[in-house]
C-alpha cells in the first residue's frame, strides 16, 4: 500500500491544473486540495470530491478514470 497522499501522487501538471481552478473557484478548489493532502486511497474519496475532480480534469466517474490521476508523480 502507497502511504503518501493523493496529491502526492499526482503529476505536476494536474497539481498546477488543480491550482489554476482553486483560483477561479477558491472554496471549492482548496477543499479539494486540502481532501486529497488527508487521503491515501482515492477509493475514501466522497462523491463531492469526485465530481470536483471531474470539473476540473473531466475525467468523468468511474472509478478507472479516477484511479489514473493518482499513478504518476
Amino acid at each position: 500500500m502507497n502511504f503518501e497522499p493523493l496529491i502526492n501522487r499526482m503529476s505536476t501538471e494536474d497539481v498546477n491544473r488543480m491550482l489554476e481552478y482553486t483560483q477561479t473557484y477558491p472554496n471549492s478548489g482548496q477543499k479539494l486540495i486540502n481532501t486529497l493532502t488527508e487521503s491515501y486511497v482515492w477509493l475514501d474519496l466522497k462523491y463531492d470530491t469526485v465530481c470536483s475532480l471531474n470539473d476540473v480534469f473531466g475525467c468523468g466517474y468511474n472509478p478507472s478514470a479516477i484511479s489514473n490521476l493518482f499513478e504518476t508523480k
